[in-house]
């Protein structure tokens, strides 16, 4: 995982070798400050930044993720920020490519 700040990237967190998401399944990356009540696979310091993005071991995106109009890791319009709650997709784990439809505060 990769966050973007500005029009700079940086990483976030390295999803340790072996783990495995099962179909249907989720992996959470959260900060110290989480506040959802969701299992957390996986805490960093702090999730910074102005989105996040999913990239493959050749460094190539896979999917990502924008809280603002201008951020590198926008696709379409840019989610809705959450505060200390995650944005998550919905329970059919939508992609289409636009963060604005994809992309919901989760309070669970």
């Amino acid at each position: 995982m990769r966050y973007c700040s500005g029009q700079a990237f940086g990483e976030l967190a390295a999803i340790p070798p072996g783990a495995v998401v099962p179909a249907g399944g989720q992996y959470l990356i959260a900060g110290l400050d989480f506040a959802g009540t969701v299992q957390q696979d996986l805490t960093v310091a702090a999730v910074v930044g102005t989105g996040a993005m999913f990239v493959d071991s050749g460094r190539s995106r896979v999917d990502s993720v924008g809280l603002v109009p201008d951020s590198p890791c926008r696709e379409g319009s840019a989610t809705i920020p959450c505060g200390v709650w995650p944005v998550g997709r919905d329970e059919l784990a939508r992609d289409t490519d636009d963060n604005l439809v994809d992309f919901s505060c989760r309070l669970d």
